[in-house]
């Protein structure tokens, strides 16, 4: 059963091939109702052997599936291949579309997620990468713009084709030894690999707002009066006079050498106005948020 993330809203897969007659009217006893949106005849699916001459160059598409629904699908296909019914060779493809929740589509249009994808895929489908990364329906490699959001640069093994169907179009498996059982898992892949991409794209903003959040904090302070405090626990540090807590910064016992009980010289801070608070010889320094910054 293909497990669906929080991230992932609906899965399409246009399925391309030859079809015998009895399944081509299978499937258009169907089209437009349930799981099967349209069909026609592929002019890019061609008969190659004299075993297909009998067959139909079709291709299916889906209608966009829910979580549960999507093993229906799969399962219908899947049996039609197994009885001969639908049939694969090398110009046949099985491309799937996913559509994500929310705003997560900016996480993965990008070269980063690309590129990651190609990576997972060629590592787990190997055969199936090597017999398609040179198709000109599904090349590795794509074109300046590919991110843009348009279907007119589609012919790549990730299709950014949010303007138009609001998805991202995965090209790369098909030809004559795919399999609509293996399909199932190159799917379940990608789900995964989304779910992974954007948890760590999300992680990583969270620990740049904070670190900023953090800076804005320990900067947003003017005006203060600081004295270097030899007695602090750490053995090196500055304090705020009138009983304000301590804002603490390098020297012995903060990442240098001393410790508590140090013997540090006293050194007066020097008042420089708008520049800040310092005291040269320890590398001691602090300096406030200027009003008209």
């Amino acid at each position: 059963m293909i497990k669906f993330n929080k991230y992932i809203n609906l899965v399409g897969v246009e399925f391309e091939g030859l079809f015998t007659l009895k399944f081509k009217e299978k499937c258009h006893k169907i089209e437009g109702r349930g799981m099967i949106d349209t069909m026609y005849r592929d002019g890019s699916v061609s008969i190659q052997t004299r075993e297909e001459q009998d067959l139909v160059p079709q291709e299916v598409v889906s209608t966009p599936q829910k979580k549960g629904e999507l093993d229906d699908l799969l399962d219908f296909f899947q049996e039609a291949q197994e009885s001969k019914d639908y049939n694969l060779n090398s110009s046949t493809g099985l491309h799937f579309h996913v559509s994500l929740k929310k705003n997560y589509y900016g996480y993965i249009d990008n070269e980063d997620f690309y590129q990651e994808w190609v990576k997972m895929f060629k590592t787990n489908y190997p055969k199936i990468y090597d017999d398609r990364k040179n198709n000109s329906y599904c090349s590795e490699h794509h074109e300046s713009g590919h991110f843009q959001r348009t279907s007119d640069r589609r012919y790549s093994m990730v299709n950014y084709c949010y303007d138009e169907h609001t998805t991202v179009e995965f090209r790369a498996y098909g030809g004559e030894y795919a399999t609509v059982k293996e399909l199932k898992n190159v799917i379940q892949d990608t789900l995964n690999l989304i779910k992974k991409f954007i948890q760590n794209r999300e992680k990583n903003q969270t620990r740049v707002e904070r670190t900023i959040e953090i800076k804005e904090t320990e900067f947003k302070v003017k005006n203060l009066n600081f004295d270097l405090d030899i007695n602090s626990p750490n053995g090196s540090g500055l304090t705020r006079r009138s009983g304000i807590p301590t804002f603490r910064a390098g020297g012995a016992g903060a990442g240098g050498t001393g410790g508590a009980g140090s013997q540090i010289p006293n050194q007066p801070l020097q008042d420089l106005g708008d520049i800040g608070l310092t005291t040269p010889e320890f590398g001691l320094s602090w300096s406030p948020l200027r009003d008209d910054i």
